[in-house]
This record gives structure tokens, sequence and C-alpha cells, in this order.
């Protein structure tokens, strides 16, 4: 099967256009060769002749299918741009976000030693959050009138996100988000604190029962690495907030009037009117959100494209019943179209690296359809095919017969570890055992399957895969710890009918994609007859050095 991805786009744009391969319209250059054998080379074994062959080989069927694809329009089908539109979109936005969010944050010691501190300090919290301002102030109004946490939190808290009544329990510092965490590490003890508003979360109510320090424990010093990897994370937060904040403010993100409430309108349909008539009908067209974009003209988002986002399967979906809920998610797909929009403004859809990767994806695309049409009659193998397919592979199936193992056992597995390592230096258990010193007996046994023992018979698959002279183990079992290795083994071959039917159906299928490679590798054979030009230069991948500069890194 041809390669399906981190593959190069076979334009001929390199920046250094040394031709492997001319496929039709299609260039192989010697730079999109050392991209595939960098991001694959591990796939092509074998000498440096063989392997570099064999991945030209591989990048030439792409092309050729890759052209047969142009002939039949499959590039110009409406499907593939819907494609292209969406793919370009998720590359945008993944380039866009590493420039906003940088990977390597710096981080102090200071800093780690500051968050290893917040660490140790505990609090009993209780909260009640929601996504409306209006509703976090009437629910902290309440509070202050003297009606219980609890009774407050279930009323006023969507159901499901918090515990029941609000009630986290004992949290950490350093485990919640700002404004929160300061909350837990600072706010006075049983006082009504909010409601605040955390950045990219919602609205929260919040009260501190109590609070307390535990012990130092384990020292900074042996959990360094993770707690700057953590102080890392929330700096790479809080700048994915104020950069998104930012771009919010730039695009002047708003709602309509009365646009948020149109959609939870249709969303919670009544099913006929006080009056017995039926609903309006729906107007797609109806404006719910607007922003601008860097030239300063106003577009509107409307309710026709709101009701598709939400049928997108791979798009989180607001609570129906929520409109606070629902008018976040309005505002987080404005955010989706700005970010595009906003790369496009910096030209990063100019950039060669970014349109060499939308490219590469789009055509894996391609490739998929036109190995479906080419395969898409292929579905069965007759018992011919099954028969040919299992014969040459029988030698992954022999019974196992008998196996000469050789075993010692220890009271503890530290100690069989231990002559672990020494078998590192190669050669038999029993001169391993003499290098470790090990006290145990060494016992040498032939064990005939199947097998009723409780040691041998549960792992004879396992026996069944080792080489002859390979080591296993530690196991446990009831004499302590065991380290064994095989030093014979007996098999038999098996007819396919005495295979188990799972194994036959796996015997099958790999029949089946046997057939599929052999009428795409005919396809493939045919298309280098009729494209032209068609030309490899063997002269040039001669000097291409393998493995690839870069490749084993």
């Amino acid at each position: 099967m041809l390669l399906a991805g981190a593959l190069p786009v076979l334009t001929g744009c390199a920046l250094h256009p040394k031709v492997l391969a001319q496929v039709g319209s299609r260039a192989i250059t010697v730079d999109d060769f050392n991209l595939a054998a960098r991001a694959n080379w591990s796939q092509y074994p074998g000498n440096p002749d063989q392997a570099r062959r064999l991945l030209l080989d591989d990048l030439v069927r792409r092309a050729l299918l890759l052209d047969l694809a142009d002939a039949r329009g499959l590039g110009r089908d409406t499907s593939v741009a819907r494609y292209r539109r969406a793919i370009e979109d998720e590359v945008l936005t993944q380039a866009l976000t590493e420039q906003l969010v940088p990977r390597s944050v710096p981080v102090s010691d200071a800093e780690v030693a500051e968050f290893f501190d917040r660490t140790r300090i505990r609090a009993h919290l209780e909260l009640i959050y929601t996504t409306d301002a209006s509703v976090a102030r009437a629910a902290a109004a309440e509070l202050k009138a003297g009606r219980p946490f609890d009774q407050v939190a279930s009323r006023y808290t969507p159901p499901g996100l918090l515990p029941a009544g609000g009630d986290l329990g004992e949290v950490s510092g350093g485990s919640m988000v700002d404004p929160l965490d300061s909350f837990v590490r600072e706010a006075p003890l049983g006082a009504i604190e909010g409601p605040v508003e955390a950045p990219g979360e919602g609205w929260f109510v919040a009260r501190v029962t109590n609070r307390h320090l535990t012990p130092t424990g384990t020292p900074l010093d042996t959990q360094r690495p993770m707690f700057t990897d953590l102080v890392r994370q929330r700096k790479q937060r809080l700048i994915s907030m104020r950069a998104f904040e930012s771009l919010r403010a730039q695009y002047h993100l708003a709602a309509v009037p009365g646009g948020p409430q149109a959609l939870f309108a249709v969303l919670n349909p009544a099913s006929k009117s006080d009056s017995g008539a039926a609903p309006p009908a729906l107007d797609r067209s109806r404006p719910l959100m607007s922003y601008a974009d860097a030239a300063g003209r106003t577009h509107l988002y409307t309710m026709g494209e709101a009701l598709d986002d939400l049928e997108a399967p791979d798009r989180p979906k607001p609570s129906h019943a929520d409109l606070p809920a629902i008018e976040a998610w309005l505002q987080q797909q404005l955010i989706r179209r700005v970010v595009v929009l906003e790369a496009r403004r910096r030209g990063l859809d100019r950039d060669p690296a970014i349109r060499r990767t939308l490219d590469e994806r789009v055509n894996n695309a391609v490739l998929e359809s036109i190995y479906a049409l080419a395969v898409a009659d292929v579905t069965t193998a007759s018992d011919a095919d099954v028969q040919a397919t299992y014969a040459q592979r029988a030698d992954r199936y022999r019974r196992l017969e008998a196996a000469r193992i050789a075993h010692l056992s220890f009271p503890d597995s530290a100690a069989a570890f231990d002559l672990i390592r020494h078998g590192g230096h190669g050669g038999s258990l029993s001169d391993a055992a003499k290098m470790a010193g090990a006290s145990g007996r060494l016992i040498e046994e032939r064990i005939v399957f199947p097998s009723s023992s409780p040691v041998w018979g549960p792992i004879a698959p396992q026996i069944q895969q080792l080489a002859e002279g390979e080591w296993a183990g530690p196991m446990k079992t009831a004499d302590g710890w065991m380290v064994f290795q095989l030093t014979a083994k007996e098999t038999s071959a098996q007819a396919l009918d005495q295979l188990s039917p799972a194994v036959q159906q796996s015997v099958r299928q790999e029949a089946v994609t046997l057939r599929r490679e052999e009428r795409l590798a005919a396809l493939t054979d045919s298309l280098r007859k009729a494209v032209r030009p068609f030309e490899v230069h063997e002269d040039v991948l001669a000097r291409i050095p393998w493995p690839p500069a870069g490749a084993l890194n």
C-alpha cells in the first residue's frame, strides 16, 4: 500500500528542483524525496540501494494515482473543495496558534519554587458556576442574604458541571484556574467571593470554609522537572487566553440584538403557540452575531451558519436549554472564523511550508478516493486465493508440540532482574546464573503441549512466539519469580481448516487485502506505460545519502 502520511506534495516546486522523476505534470525532486525519507525511512529496510529504490517507487506510484485523479476530475470535485477549505482553516488555525502561544516558554527557578509552595496549601472550596454575569450576581445576592450555599449552588449551577451543592471538598493551591486559585490561597474564611470571571471559563461565586498547610514531603529538587512543566503549562494557558481575548476585541465580536435568543428559540421550539398557530418558518438568514475584518467591513454570522455548525460532528455543542451557554458557543464560532482571518492577514496562507502541508493532506484524501475506486469491487477472496495466502504464511501458524526450557526461580523479583542484566552479555541461562552467583537450582525440562501445567499451559502462545535461545520473564509463579530460556522448540504444520474460526477469518481478510494490492499494482503498471512524460533518473537517486540527514534524530 502507498504511504499515506508525511509525504511531500509532488508538484516540482521545491527550492532545489533537482528532478528524480517526472510523472506527467508532477516532478519528484530530491527535496521531495528527502522530506519523505526523513519521515518514513525506517519503513524501508535493506541496503541503501534497495531502500532508496523502494521509497522512490512508492513516490512514483503516488504521483501516478494523483495524475489519474486529475484526469478523472477528482481534484475538482465539490466534496474535495469543501474538504480543502476545512483543512485550510484547520492548518491556518494551528499555524497562528503556534505563533500566538509559543511551545517553549521560559520558566525561572523562582517561579517553580513559588508554585511548589502553593501546592502545600489546601482549602475546602465551595463553588457556584454560570456562564452569565447577571446570574452570578443573583446567586451572590442570595448567599449574602443568608440562604444556604448548597441550595443556591443547586439552583444556579447547570446540572452535572460541579459536585452536588457546589462542594469541591479540599483542593490544593495551583490546581485551579485564576482567580479561583487565589481564593484557595488567600480568601477570608467564610466570606462570599465574587462574582468573578475566569477568562474563557465563565463566572464564579466561591466560599472557602477552612485552610491548612500540608507537610513538605518530597523535596522540590526531586520533583523539579514535573513542577517546571506544570508552571510552563499554566503560563502557556494564560498567554493563550490573552491572545484570543485580544483577537475578540480586534475583530469587534458582538451579538446582534436578539440573536442568541433567536437561536435559543429555534433549539427549544414549542409545539404550538398559545393561539394554537404553528410556529413561524425558520429564517436561516437571520443574523445572530457580527464581526469586522481587517479592512473594517462588517460580517454577519447567520442562523443558517449556526445550525450547520451545530451539525458538524467534530464541534462541541452547547446545552440547548441554557441561553448563556448558547451565547458562549456563538462566541466560539466567531473566534474560529477570526482566527483564520488573522492568519490570512499575517500571510500564513502564503507560507510555503503551510501550503505544502495543506496540499499533502488534500492529496492524501484524493489518494484514498482513487484507491477506493480502483479496488472497490474486491470485497471477497476465493477459496483458492485464501489457500494460496495461507501457504505463503503457514510458518506463522505451526502448532507448538513441545519445547525444551531451562528455568530458574528466585524468592524475589530483584534477584530475577539481576540475572536478566547478566543475561544481557549473551550466552545461556546457565552461564548467566554462574556470572550472577545465583543460588537457585537450574532446571531443564521438555514440556509437551497442550500442557495442563498452571505455569506452562497459560503461556503457550508466548512460547510459540519465542525464538530458540530467547529469554523471557521474570514471571510470578507459586515458587517465586522465574526466568526461563527456550533452548529448543518442536512444531508441526497445520492445515487451514485446523485453525480457529477467528484465525481463518484473519487469513481470508489478508487474502482480500493481497488481491486489492495486486489490483492496485496492475493499475499503476498500466499507468506507467500510459502517462507521458514518464522519466526516472537513476543516477540522481544513487547520489542521495541513506539514511537521509536528520532521519536518526
